[in-house]
């Protein structure tokens, strides 16, 4: 099957922000997998958890879920899966429940993936501020499966990132003072991949990774819809 990936936008800085994504571009077909990455930023305990996902009300799967505290500022990353049900309609809304407003979100719709395990290897870190450590996670995978990431990056000075090598970005967004959120998708041609990037400076981030499984060893995945993203305000 050849690539195909369509990218839509959406954002929302107002005053009230809802974490979620409306629109007739999300609605996929019965049996297509689609995999929501989320990256956040609040104050104190109250904001380390992404309590849920949804899709259509249909609840999503966790598949990775990790934090990073540090001076009251906590940094939240998840990933999270659902086979489509029959029912599919136009204008369906993807929900990601939160104690918190400042959230980047990326909704990825696949076909050609495996029906019974779509999602392989995962894995998540942190590192705190003042060290040298990048983000850098290694997947185990198979030909033609799909690798993507999500990023939570404090960034209260406009520090950026740098994108690893084979990684096409889907987002990268500074959502407020202290959060720059990044996704990337990497496609894999080897026994395992690894996924990065490069800070501007040694403040702190978390990370998280998934591999989306094609159908069969050597074949492809077709991703429909690559990144569809919200972005809140403080």
């Amino acid at each position: 099957m050849a690539l195909t990936r369509v990218s839509t936008t959406a954002n929302n800085t107002g005053a009230t922000p809802a974490n979620s994504i409306t629109g007739t571009s999300i609605t996929p077909s019965t049996d297509d997998l689609l995999v929501c990455l989320a990256a956040s930023t609040g104050y104190l305990d109250a904001h380390l958890g992404h309590a849920s996902c949804s899709w259509n009300g249909n609840a999503m799967t966790q598949k990775f879920h990790n934090h990073q505290t540090g001076s009251n500022v906590h940094r939240t990353i998840s990933g999270w899966s659902l086979i489509v049900p029959s029912g599919a309609t136009a204008g369906a809304v993807l929900t990601l429940t939160a104690t918190t407003s400042n959230i980047a979100i990326a909704l990825i719709r696949y076909t050609g993936h495996n029906a019974t395990t779509p999602i392989g290897d995962t894995d998540s870190t942190f590192q705190d501020g003042g060290t040298g450590t990048e983000p850098s996670l290694t997947l185990t995978t198979a030909t033609g499966d799909e690798v993507l990431d999500a990023l939570a990056f404090y960034a209260e000075f406009g520090e950026t990132l740098t994108i690893g090598a084979d990684q096409t970005e889907l987002s990268q967004v500074l959502v407020n003072s202290f959060l720059r959120a990044a996704f990337s998708v990497q496609p894999a041609d080897a026994a395992s991949e690894v996924m990065s990037w490069t800070r501007s400076a040694t403040r702190a981030y978390v990370y998280g990774s998934l591999v989306v499984q094609a159908a069969a060893a050597g074949g492809s995945i077709v991703p429909i819809l690559n990144s569809q993203r919200q972005f809140a305000g403080a």
